[in-house]
């Protein structure tokens, strides 16, 4: 009786065992995957002014964009408050936080291609070197005529030509205050594509 315990114990064992191993390749497989899709990805660096095609890249899984551009004109770091009274933009509707300062990128969006491309505006990610200042949506729709009924994608019709604003929000929590008190020398980076190569127009010095 003894021998057949320490035999089924010895079997639950070396399943258990080979369980453990399955489970470590497996890991080991998802996590190589995932470490080497990232650091094959391509990132391709651009300066304000340049004229950018999206070409074959993605803005997003299946979003496309191939015959279209985009050009970041300028840009302001502005008080929250003191640009939404200037441009008196009412905030009785809003539904996020309110930030202490703004991103505004200015961007300029063509379509040389023969076919209407829709592009949706919440794909463009600003990130910093420590920082990634989320969109503000409301403010989006509230600064861009063009987007009406709160909807954040555009169609650019063929030869068709947009200036966009694109809102950013900064909140002092998350900076360091020798960096916030120097924002206007803080490098931030306007990412247009992310697969398969990443394209990224520099903004700021």
């Amino acid at each position: 009786m003894k021998s057949k315990l320490t035999k089924k114990k010895q079997i639950f064992l070396t399943v258990l065992f080979l369980a453990a191993v399955a489970v470590w390749i497996w890991r080991y497989l998802t996590i190589n995957s995932f470490y080497q899709e990232h650091t094959t990805k391509t990132i391709a660096y651009y300066s304000m002014g340049e004229v950018v095609p999206f070409g074959s890249d993605f803005l997003a899984l299946h979003e496309s964009a191939e015959d279209c551009y985009i050009q970041v004109e300028n840009f302001e770091i502005v008080d929250f408050t003191e640009y939404t009274q200037n441009h008196k933009i009412s905030l009785d509707s809003r539904q996020v936080e309110i930030p202490d300062k703004l991103v505004l990128v200015h961007i300029t969006l063509q379509n040389d291609g023969i076919d209407d491309q829709d592009i949706n505006l919440a794909n463009f990610a600003l990130f910093g070197i420590d920082s990634n200042p989320p969109m503000d949506y409301d403010l989006l729709c509230q600064i861009n005529p063009i987007l009406s009924g709160g909807i954040w994608e555009i169609t650019l019709s063929q030869n068709g030509e947009y200036q966009i604003t694109l809102p950013y929000m900064l909140f002092k929590q998350y900076y360091k205050n020798s960096t916030w008190n120097n924002l206007d020398n803080y490098t931030f980076y306007l990412q247009c594509t992310s697969i398969p190569t990443v394209k990224c127009i520099r903004i700021g010095n």
